[in-house]
């Protein structure tokens, strides 16, 4: 499937301006469904996963355990969950293309209290590799009853945005042949954190870095204060 850029989209800054818009725009009109599951981790930390909902599934929701579509693994930005433009974007595209997909929301994101003292970050791939290999044995093994090795029957893949895309990469290369997805793909990953850096604080007079601020401060400061609650309750001698 080739990719052609939108006429008003040809360079990063419109493709920026355009995308607040649109992010308001599909905050209203989208009618997009997700199926919420609330994921356990080992160490006792949760996060959410978000399941497309298929129109045919929701009219017979009995379908939604028969069909054995393809699953893409979304994994968002630093502060993106499933409500976020992208995410919608490639939810339909999925819808179009009969995949299954889920979103993987980071912990203490998408209205999921925070559980344990410990946050997301860039370079922690540890929770993601969890989740992929629930929805590998969960949902892409069919049992067999002749004594082999369960059958793998549906392909599993990996698509990551901004930080997503970074967390999706080193899971990648840290596993190796190991790791359970059939192909993943990284939009926009930052291969060079000290260039990334300095683009979004001279860009446009720092707009970038004052956008990507707020949606932070919006979206994070609840987690840290949650974060700090925990660590003070578990080593009080630190505060």
């Amino acid at each position: 499937m080739k990719y052609t850029p939108w006429l008003f989209t040809l360079n990063a800054n419109a493709q920026g301006l355009v995308f607040m818009i649109m992010d308001v725009v599909y905050s209203f009109a989208s009618k997009l469904k997700y199926r919420r599951e609330i994921f356990e981790l080992s160490d006792g930390g949760e996060l959410a996963l978000d399941w497309v909902v298929h129109p045919t599934d929701e009219a017979n929701s009995a379908s939604s355990q028969t069909v054995q579509r393809p699953i893409i693994v979304f994994v968002p930005g630093i502060s993106g969950d499933s409500s976020i433009l992208y995410c919608k974007s490639m939810a339909y595209t999925c819808l179009e293309k009969n995949f299954d997909m889920v979103v993987v929301n980071y912990r203490g994101m998408a209205q999921v209290p925070l559980k344990t003292a410990k946050v997301y970050n860039s370079a922690d791939y540890k929770d993601l590799s969890e989740v992929i290999e629930y929805l590998y044995a969960e949902h892409c093994l069919t049992k067999t009853t002749d004594g082999k090795p369960d059958k793998q029957t549906r392909r599993l893949f990996g698509v990551g945005v901004s930080m997503g895309s970074s967390v999706l990469g080193i899971y990648a290369a840290e596993l190796g042949e190991k790791s359970r997805l059939d192909a993943c793909v990284g939009v926009g990953c930052h291969f060079d954190m000290n260039l990334a850096f300095a683009y979004l604080t001279t860009n446009l007079f720092g707009f970038y870095d004052y956008v990507i601020g707020i949606g932070l401060a919006l979206s994070a400061a609840p987690i840290y204060e949650q974060y700090d609650r925990l660590v003070a309750k578990k080593h009080p001698e630190l505060v």
